[in-house]
């Protein structure tokens, strides 16, 4: 038996509705039109979007390269873009494996002077050095 799914009230094809968890069928893009029309009326009520979202994580991490030092500690580079924070004993990727993304840059403002910051280069220097790395290059 082959069950006809009408289209919803605005003529949209049934590929584009879903069944809603009390069963009825819900047209995906009606759901949507009225979604914006919600917070386009309630501006105060709309989420957070990846753009502010990387606008956030920006200041943070500006925020933290103030607190760590603002330039690496080798070479004096205090270009942003190249700084990466570096745990002063090594044990970074098991940080990593553990805690979120906000739990770290709350442990980074809690306890700085177990970090530091350092260059691309100088940081994968100190890595090789010191054994850090998972690839094994002979020194």
């Amino acid at each position: 038996m082959v069950t006809y799914i009408k289209p919803c009230r605005r003529g949209h094809l049934p590929k584009y509705s879903r069944t809603a968890p009390s069963g009825r069928r819900v047209c995906r893009l009606c759901e949507r039109a009225a979604r914006n029309r919600y917070y386009n009326t309630h501006p105060e009520r709309k989420p957070i979007n990846a753009l502010n979202d990387r606008r956030l994580r920006f200041k943070k991490r500006q925020d933290l390269l103030g607190i760590v030092g603002g330039k690496c500690i080798k070479c004096n580079n205090s270009d942003w873009r190249v700084l990466q924070i570096d745990h002063v004993k090594g044990g970074g990727t098991k940080e990593i494996q553990e805690l979120t993304i906000h739990q770290r840059y709350k442990r980074i403002r809690e306890y700085p002077e177990l970090y530091q910051l350092l260059c691309g280069n100088c940081n994968a220097i100190k890595k090789i050095e010191n054994g850090e790395d998972t690839h094994k290059y002979p020194i």
